[in-house]
């Protein structure tokens, strides 16, 4: 099962979920994207790059089909996956992930990674950002993140059209009281493709630790063993 973190994070906070997956997951594996937890930082983010990066990352493990997870983003990329290599998916789940980016989305989105924003003397996540994504500095991986999410806004990676075809299972998990991601915007993906499946939790969903783990990682492993018994059949 691949693991995929969100913007401006790196692998290891992704570590919660996992701990509360191993009772049913024997191996997990938490690749940094590019730019990200002391990765090389490219000029510009895109969610294809990214997955691109995801594709190589399973190559050099000897990966050829798994589980994607993604948090936030990195749902947004477990999408952009499962559209455009849907032949290294065994399924998809998403948690928190954002694909409605109108004005103003991106505005808030945009302001919620500013450096004038995290940058306030005193954030607590600026000595975890420094530890973290060392030698990069954090300030350059906000801005493009920023820049990611214009892009977004003026032309998605993965619009409605793209989530219409995807092929694989997926499901899509988001918190009822979110700060980022309402749960019409997540329950609205099963109206678009009914290959999708929906989780609306009680409480936030940003950041991951705000989620009811021990819960979630129980569905996620019942829809997961679903998925598998119905790729067996088919």
């Amino acid at each position: 099962m691949i693991l995929l973190h969100g913007t401006n994070s790196w692998a290891r906070e992704m570590l919660p979920l996992a701990e509360s997956m191993r009772p049913y997951e024997s191996k997990f594996l938490m690749p940094n994207l590019p730019g990200h937890g002391g990765r090389d930082l490219p000029e510009r983010f895109t969610a294809a790059d990214f997955a691109r990066d995801v594709v190589a990352y399973m190559d050099s493990q000897g990966v050829e089909r798994d589980f994607i997870l993604g948090m936030s983003t990195g749902g947004y990329v477990a999408l952009h996956l499962a559209r455009h290599h849907p032949g290294r998916v065994e399924g998809v789940i998403t948690i928190a992930t954002k694909w409605v980016y109108d004005e103003e989305t991106v505005k808030y989105v945009t302001w919620l990674v500013s450096v004038e924003r995290l940058g306030q003397p005193g954030h607590p996540r600026i000595p975890q950002y420094n530890l973290n994504h060392h030698p990069q500095d954090w300030r350059e991986i906000s801005k493009r993140n920023g820049d990611f999410f214009r892009a977004q806004g003026r032309s998605p990676e993965v619009g409605e059209e793209d989530i219409r075809r995807i092929t694989v299972p997926v499901l899509a998990i988001s918190g009822d009281d979110d700060p980022i991601v309402r749960p019409a915007e997540t329950q609205a993906l099963r109206a678009i493709n009914p290959r999708f499946d929906v989780l609306i939790v009680k409480g936030a969903s940003h950041p991951i630790t705000q989620l009811p783990l021990d819960l979630v990682a129980q569905q996620i492993a019942a829809w997961m063993a679903r998925a598998r018994k119905e790729a067996a059949k088919a």
